[in-house]
């Protein structure tokens, strides 16, 4: 029988404690001299499970959640083949076994072991939790960028999908993070997942739905497989759902010769945690011939246009504007780059006043940044 590995949790857990936290002291931002005022005020460690397998699952989805002051919130993906030592007893396995294992505790240690950042609050999401609130927040919109036509008999497995924007249900959205097939393996995996899982956020901001989310959020406790999340905070902590700008990485992994697992350096660990987990990652300067894709995702047409000149008035000499194909309209504008990228990218987006950078596995031309320009770029 096929296992029904990971999916995308629920992402409106990574704002179920926004706000005041002490945060603990912590001995990677101790070590790169990182200002208090400039780490997350609290961090949360999400753990995607399917409990219909019987005995204690994997954590086959691991996201860090770090929020920082204001709006923003960065989502760390840790890849479930990534070896991490387990103690004596255990040894060095996948970190996708740690919660069969020793439970949260072990699950918890493992993960700050490979981060050097304490775990504020944990909480494990199961499948069937997923699917029942993306049903109640009434679907999600997703741009499927290709044909899916997969079928496992033995596993009951069926997933279809046309290309282009799709309306997904909670069983359709299951689907789509169950197929197996993209390019990088998991780690193209965990890009898809991303995708979805900003558009699950985006739906939860929508006006119409954040009168819901109260209601949602009790139902989804009462149904948490295993979580130390206070749900009287969360209720009072909403507000700050309004406006949120998740930024999606992933752990920096090397492949190991066995084809199977991923290996991290400490060292470069510490390097990606400057850059990334600080309320102001550290920008540096942009290649003035990096070369740069605009598409037009605003409802003027112009706005792709006229992103492309401010970029050459500038001094980018690479700026090229690509045709609109299927996209949807964006309110907020954001920009695309590969793990080797993010530093340019958030500095051009320092430049030109876009916030929201987001990390995609492969690019086409490892080098170059997409900017997305959405409604806010049209009003400017």
């Amino acid at each position: 029988m096929t296992r029904l590995r990971s999916w995308p949790h629920l992402l409106l857990v990574l704002v179920l404690l926004l706000g005041a936290a002490l945060g603990r002291p912590s001995l990677v931002f101790d070590q790169l001299g990182i200002p208090k005022e400039e780490r997350p005020e609290l961090t949360i460690l999400l753990g995607g499970t399917d409990r219909t397998l019987g005995g204690t699952p994997r954590t086959d989805t691991i996201l860090f959640i770090s929020l920082f002051r204001g709006h923003r919130a960065v989502a760390v993906s840790i890849p479930r083949d990534t070896l991490v030592d387990l103690g004596p007893r255990l040894g060095v396995r996948r970190i996708n076994t740690a919660y069969p294992f020793g439970g949260a505790a072990l699950f918890v240690s493992a993960v700050e072991s490979v981060l050097e950042i304490p775990v504020d609050y944990y909480a494990l999401v199961d499948l069937e939790l997923f699917i029942d609130v993306v049903d109640a927040l009434g679907g999600v919109d997703l741009f499927i960028t290709d044909d899916i036509d997969y079928d496992d008999i033995a596993g009951g497995l069926h997933i279809h999908f046309k290309a282009g924007f799709q309306h997904l249900d909670g069983a359709a959205s299951a689907s789509f993070v169950r197929y197996r097939g993209w390019a990088g393996s998991d780690l193209g995996r965990i890009d898809q997942m991303k995708r979805l899982l900003l558009a699950v956020l985006g739906q939860a901001q929508r006006p119409q739905t954040l009168l819901a989310i109260p209601s949602i959020l009790r139902s989804a406790f009462a149904n948490l497989p295993d979580h130390n999340l206070d749900l009287a905070l969360v209720l009072n902590l909403l507000p700050r759902l309004i406006g949120l700008d998740v930024e999606f990485s992933t752990l920096p992994v090397t492949p190991n010769a066995d084809g199977a697992t991923l290996s991290f350096e400490q060292e470069q660990v510490r390097r990606f945690i400057a850059e990334t987990l600080r309320s102001h990652p550290l920008i540096g300067t942009v290649p003035r011939d990096i070369p740069i894709y605009i598409t037009n995702s605003a409802s003027d047409p112009e706005a792709g246009a006229r992103a492309q000149a401010q970029l050459q008035e500038l001094g980018f000499s690479n700026v090229a504007l690509r045709a609109t194909r299927d996209r949807r309209e964006e309110p907020l504008s954001f920009i695309e780059a590969s793990s080797s990228q993010m530093t340019h990218a958030r500095a051009l987006g320092e430049i030109i006043g876009v916030g929201q950078v987001r990390q995609v596995f492969r690019l086409l031309g490892g080098n170059r940044l997409n900017l997305i320009a959405g409604n806010d770029l049209a009003e400017q």
